[in-house]
């Protein structure tokens, strides 16, 4: 039987097809790896407000002793920020290496602060809240991955 452009087509077409998951995934860290400092900079501003990567408050909340501190530099009091000097923020760093988002952070209160606000079911401070990731991240990565497929599947055929 003879092959018909359309059976050239569906060959071709389905080669391609087999390759998706991996296109896929390079693309999905391929946008990663260019928005690493825009995710750092997402992550701050959840700390800045006060938010663990689950939406929830973080705590414990400041020591009266603390508060008055903030108070005195005119910083927020009212929620946990983990911000005094802005060292410790503008050491949190995304890193995308071998299909793995890297999050970490430099400062030298970095330790002491993981001990006293991480550790327990539901408190992290690193990474990106849902609703934050969706409405600046994804639609990055979808518009991205989108054109590597469709260039994939369709492009030359």
């Amino acid at each position: 039987m003879k092959k018909t452009r359309l059976h050239n087509f569906i060959e071709v077409f389905s080669a391609r097809n087999s390759s998706l998951p991996i296109i896929a995934q390079r693309a999905f860290f391929d946008i990663l790896e260019k928005e690493e400092k825009e995710m750092a900079e997402i992550n701050r501003e959840q700390l800045d407000d006060g938010e663990y990567t689950t939406g929830n408050d973080i705590t414990p909340a400041y020591t009266s002793l603390t508060v008055s501190i903030k108070k005195a530099k005119g910083q927020r009091f009212d929620k946990v920020t983990l911000r005094d000097t802005g060292d410790f923020h503008n050491s949190i760093s995304y890193d995308v290496v071998d299909n793995s988002v890297i999050i970490s952070a430099s400062d030298s209160k970095t330790a002491k602060l993981n001990r006293k606000y991480r550790r327990k079911k539901g408190r992290e401070i690193y990474g990106l809240q849902p609703e934050r990731y969706n409405n600046s991240i994804y639609p990055k990565v979808k518009e991205s991955t989108n054109e590597l497929i469709f260039d994939t599947l369709f492009k030359n055929l």
